[in-house]
């Protein structure tokens, strides 16, 4: 290979980590797991392991929606959730997201989930300034 080719070669490897992204974009919306972090319901997404966990407030109601590494919504079998350390309300599992009310003014939420396939997590959110 002549000294040409063979930086052409080098230029075209160099390149395909950037090809393959996109070309910068923050968000790479392709197959494969932990690719896709873009919020689907208006709300913040945050990861919990290997789950994506995106949290809606509203100015009644919270929402969670809980899907997988890929974001295939997964259904949880038991759901606990307090906020500034006390149960607040019914917080209910419905068809592939948890709702709550949203207590006034709270500043922490603790959530710990129970999926269908019997793994568990929980996580802590910072919230009750965000959106009203």
């Amino acid at each position: 290979m002549n000294r040409a080719g063979a930086a052409a070669a080098g230029c075209v490897l160099f390149a395909l980590p950037f090809l393959q992204s996109g070309l910068g974009e923050s968000h790479w919306h392709g197959a494969g797991p932990h690719l896709d972090h873009a919020p689907r319901h208006g709300g913040s997404l945050l990861m919990v392991g290997d789950f994506h966990v995106e949290v809606v407030e509203g100015a009644k109601r919270i929402e969670l929606y809980v899907s997988d590494a890929e974001r295939r919504p997964l259904e949880a079998s038991s759901v606990e959730a307090t906020y500034d350390g006390r149960r607040e309300g019914e917080v209910r599992w419905d068809s592939y997201r948890l709702v709550a009310p949203r207590p006034p003014g709270y500043s922490v939420a603790d959530y710990r989930i129970r999926l269908g396939s019997g793994t568990s997590f929980s996580f802590r959110w910072r919230g009750g300034s965000r959106r009203s």
